[in-house]
């Protein structure tokens, strides 16, 4: 029972990336927290290591991550191709290091019936995916992973009988922003917008203003004027759900191994 499979992140921890991490890779998550499947890397995972200065290439990358305890590189790094071959010659990685590795695969695989079933049944998958429990079992997910860092005023949860709200954010009237990458473009449902939501929540009474600001990427601030004419329009200061994204948000270890440029909301570069 339980999660088959762990993901290493791309943020430090403790001044190591996570691919690095045997206290958390290993010691945390398999001897305190009993896990027995395969911790597989992040798409650009080993390069955390190498831009954060703990390793200087792909090669010390690949052993340090293995003998952190990740199993699987799902991604074109090197690091575990033929630099880990000349890392098991040299000495530098044990052979029993790959047999780990290996085995905790091979016994997913087999405990997941992939040699019995290699294919898809695709009849099955049609009944599965995107079903009401898989769907419920997300929302929950989503609900429980929620931490509220800060609540000014205690403006959450919203009242009834407020009297305006205003929205301000590229984020706010955006369900495709809300999925984040590595999401199908194709929306099976209609998804509710934070906009959308919080119009659902107050009554049909309170003046709910929005304004999208800024683009998310873009340098355009002809919004801006309506941001502010809506702020001046609403007189007394109402509660304001601020929509938007932050550097805060993209680890520092991420902005580094991205080959594109993390660039800011045009309000935030201004």
């Amino acid at each position: 029972n339980g999660a088959l499979g762990v993901m290493a992140g791309y943020p430090d921890i403790e001044d190591m990336p996570a691919h690095g991490s045997k206290k958390w890779m290993n010691d945390v998550l398999r001897d305190e927290l009993g896990f027995k499947g395969i911790v597989v890397s992040e798409g650009e995972g080993f390069g955390t290591l190498i831009y954060e200065g703990i390793v200087p290439t792909q090669k010390e990358a690949g052993a340090l991550a293995l003998r952190a305890g990740v199993d699987v590189n799902i991604t074109y790094e090197p690091a575990y191709m033929a630099p880990l071959i000349e890392n098991v010659k040299e000495g530098r990685v044990a052979m029993e290091l790959i047999d780990r590795a290996v085995r905790r695969m091979l016994e997913l695989k087999f405990r997941l019936g992939l040699f019995e079933h290699p294919y898809v049944d695709m009849s099955h998958a049609k009944q599965v995916m995107h079903s009401k429990e898989h769907q419920q079992l997300a929302l929950d997910a989503a609900r429980e992973g929620i931490v509220l860092l800060k609540n000014e005023n205690n403006l959450l949860p919203l009242r009834k009988d407020v009297r305006s709200v205003a929205v301000i954010g590229p984020n706010a009237n955006s369900a495709s922003n809300l999925f984040g990458d590595y999401s199908a473009q194709v929306v099976l449902q209609h998804v509710d917008t934070l906009l959308e939501r919080i119009k659902a929540k107050v009554s049909p009474a309170t003046r709910v203003n929005y304004a999208e600001g800024c683009a998310v990427n873009d340098r355009d601030k002809s919004g801006f004027e309506k941001e502010k004419g809506m702020k001046q329009n609403i007189g007394l200061r109402p509660p304001t759900v601020k929509a938007t994204m932050s550097p805060a948000s993209i680890s520092p270890a991420f902005r580094k191994t991205s080959s594109k440029p993390f660039t800011r909301p045009a309000r935030q570069r201004c």
